[in-house]
């Protein structure tokens, strides 16, 4: 799956995706992506990625990861990043 574009969904597993834009989403697990976008998402899990922006998370993790964004994020937990940019956490 080279693209995949998401407007509402409950959940959604992507195991090997380049490219993965959602809107808003309730879970997202996307195991190997090489570029993943979430706009509201509740919980995403991304093992292994390039790069990820979220905008409004209230979970996300990434073991290894490239590149992150997160302008809000309630909590955010990445053990092995190359690059982390965070505007607004609130981690209770």
């Amino acid at each position: 799956m080279a693209y995949t574009q998401v407007l509402a969904v409950d959940f959604i597993q992507d195991p090997v995706v380049e490219h993965i834009q959602v809107l808003m989403v309730d879970f997202i697990r996307v195991p190997v992506v090489v570029y993943t976008q979430v706009l509201v998402a509740d919980f995403i899990r991304v093992p292994v990625v390039v790069y990820t922006q979220a905008l409004v998370a209230d979970f996300i993790q990434d073991p290894a990861v490239a590149y992150t964004q997160d302008p809000v994020a309630v909590y955010i937990q990445d053990p092995a990043a190359d690059f982390i940019q965070v505007l607004m956490i609130i981690h209770t």
